[in-house]
């Protein structure tokens, strides 16, 4: 892949495993075979672009409803259930 670009070969498999280890690229893992085709990534656009957005989401959907909406995203995430108390809910 570092021959596609002009990055490093060792900064190009840094932001591969990266994004392997965020789930947003894919692989098919190397040829069970043997057979020496070359190992394929799939990156996922979707999902990579919902998380671009997820911040704008949130932050129109507070300006909307009000700061409950903290609460229910940091329920949603799996957060400390200290915001809730905190926030009177």
């Amino acid at each position: 892949m570092s021959r596609l670009s002009a990055v490093s070969r060792n900064n190009t498999l840094a932001a591969v495993l990266l994004l392997v280890q965020h789930n947003l690229v894919l692989s098919n893992g190397e040829s069970l075979l043997g057979t020496g085709e070359e190992e394929l990534y799939e990156f996922d656009v979707q999902e990579c672009l919902m998380r671009l957005r997820w911040s704008k989401i949130l932050s129109l959907t507070e300006e909307k409803l009000g700061p409950v909406v903290r609460c229910i995203s940091a329920s949603l995430e799996g957060t400390d259930d200290r915001l809730w108390k905190s926030s009177g809910i």
